[in-house]
């Protein structure tokens, strides 16, 4: 056979454990051909081959980004980003001048601000968290939503609580609750459940657009999604809470001129929307690049806003130990569907309590449905685990997708929320799940991270941002080969795509990263400095620094 291309002078990390390093590869279409040294590579070679010295840089399998949300990733680049926000006053100066700029009446959305990276809170703040008196002063006459960095609250202003038909005495809905004044009016803070009717409002007037517009802004949001993933490594995206709206636009993509990634979608409706359209869905998709992997839950919150669910309280909010956040029959019927439909179940635990009763209702269904065990059912983020519930995860055969980058994020605040004893013992415990060959896939969980592989190695290795001192207990970090094999080989796993991607192997497909320097034999602390020159989908170059 000839080979299209062949990279060589290159430091081969294959994620094969056969053959875990070489140094030249060979690509004939979509497919890798071989794997091996410059002079077996060198029988492949025909009068088309291109070939492409790369002076010792690293080639590994493409990223996959094991738990994030594509749609929200591309609308990171669209709206304002508070990330870098270090005050509230930052914050209202950059909705002001976004008013000034927009028509009256249209929606104003930004997201990233998170309370414990700011120098100090606002004097009026209630329970820690901004209050909106200054934001509806500054926008009057603009709906306005800003998102919390974990994605689980959101501060709105008065317009837009009016235009989402809520007001004080508006019942709290199960799994979540909208924060007041000691006088019981709204400070404009919704958590969890509670910002769906926000969400909806927003949606409708979004929903109101000529068609035209609406497919252009999609487009828009894609593409920005789409391009930063390249520019990354990032071959394949595990997408996290995929509408069928969504499913349907990224199915008309592929059919018009391709995603551009590989996508699988984990879909998140409501059951009885299950129960219409999964059957049908399940059948549509687009070999090797897009299809419906699994069915997604949320059991509980985030730490970033006290609403991950704990067996005890939290130290820093003595009466809370967080919140449920979908219902017990809600999981228990969305579990049914996806053993009906064969399809994996993922559900969202970020708390101790969460994850025991994930855990709980996995072991049940297998216990009536024995195939269960081998299905990979996953149990997104596993932050906080108690040590009896640790051999659960191999007993039941549940994978836990971890996001590396939540480390060193949640490092500001997690020591004052579940106190040292707590979070030595159970928060984020990689080294204890890989000795127990738990398999971690890992991921960002961006827009919440930044969608940067490499910060989120480092962060899974070294337990801290590049540039600190001290990591937060770093003797659960992991090595740099098993974290490379948790953004590769143990993400296709995850996803049953062993079999086509994750490693470097003839047959696979020819999704590619090449990166400026060696990190296996150069490092943790050269991680930070990594650069990726190329990426490769399909066997094609997407990407060239």
């Amino acid at each position: 056979m000839t080979a299209d291309l062949i990279l060589t002078e290159a430091s081969v990390r294959t994620m094969d454990k056969s053959n875990p390093h070489s140094e030249a590869v060979a690509i004939g279409g979509n497919k890798i051909l071989a794997v091996g040294t410059a002079k077996e590579m060198a029988t492949y070679r025909g009068p088309r081959t291109k070939e492409i010295a790369l002076e010792g840089r690293m080639v590994m399998p493409a990223f996959i980004e094991g738990h994030a949300h594509l749609m929200k990733l591309g609308q990171k680049y669209l709206c304002l980003n508070f990330d870098a926000a270090k005050s509230w006053d930052e914050i209202l100066h950059q909705v002001k001048k976004e008013v000034e700029r927009t028509p009256e009446g249209q929606w104003i959305y930004g997201r990233g601000w998170h309370q414990a990276r700011w120098d100090q809170l606002p004097a009026d703040a209630v329970e820690g968290l901004p209050v909106n008196a200054e934001l509806d002063l500054i926008a009057p006459n603009h709906p306005v939503i800003l998102t919390h960095n974990s994605g689980h609250i959101l501060i709105v202003n008065s317009l837009a609580i009016k235009l989402a038909g809520v007001n004080k005495d508006t019942p709290d809905p199960e799994g979540g609750d909208k924060l007041k004044l000691a006088n019981g009016e709204l400070t404009g803070v919704f958590r969890e459940a509670a910002r769906e009717d926000i969400y909806a409002a927003y949606q409708k007037a979004l929903s109101s657009r000529p068609a035209t517009e609406i497919k252009a802004a999609n487009d828009r949001t894609l593409d920005a999604a789409i391009n930063a993933l390249h520019s990354h490594g990032i071959a394949t995206f595990h997408d996290m809470m995929t509408t069928f709206q969504e499913y349907d636009f990224f199915l008309d993509r592929a059919e018009e001129n391709g995603l551009g990634v590989r996508v699988l979608a984990f879909i998140h409706e409501e059951p009885e929307r299950l129960k219409e359209r999964l059957a049908s869905a399940r059948h549509q998709g687009k070999e090797n690049w897009l299809k419906i992997t699994a069915l997604k839950r949320f059991m509980d919150g985030a730490f970033g806003s006290n609403t991950a669910l704990m067996l005890e309280p939290y130290a820093d909010k003595l009466n809370d130990i967080g919140l449920y956040y979908d219902s017990e029959e809600k999981i228990a019927e969305t579990i049914q569907l996806a053993i009906e439909h064969q399809l994996q179940m993922a559900i969202h635990a970020i708390g101790d309590r969460a994850v025991r009763e994930v855990l709980d209702h996995y072991q049940r269904a297998a216990e009536t449905h024995p195939l269960v065990r081998q299905a990979r059912w996953r149990l997104e983020h596993a932050a906080a685990i108690h040590p009896d519930d640790l051999p659960r995860f191999n007993q039941l055969g549940v994978l836990a997708p971890i996001q590396g980058s939540f480390v060193a994020s949640d490092a500001d605040f997690l020591l004052e929320r579940l106190g040292e004893a707590r979070c030595k013992e159970r928060a984020y415990v990689f080294r204890t799940m890989q000795d127990m060959g738990i398999p971690l896939s890992n991921g960002t969980d961006s827009p919440i991270e930044d969608i940067d592989p490499f910060y989120c190695l480092y962060s899974t290795m070294a337990r801290k941002r590049p540039g600190e001192d001290n990591g937060f207990f770093p003797e659960q970090g992991l090595t740099v080969q098993e974290a490379l094999e948790s953004y590769t080989v143990n993400a296709a796993y995850s996803g049953k795509e062993e079999a086509i991607k994750g490693s470097l192997e003839p047959g696979k497909l020819a999704d590619l990263a090449i990166i400026s320097h060696d990190l296996v034999s150069e490092g943790v602390e050269s991680i930070p400095e990594a650069k990726i020159d190329m990426t490769m989908v399909d066997g094609k170059i997407v990407y060239e620094a």
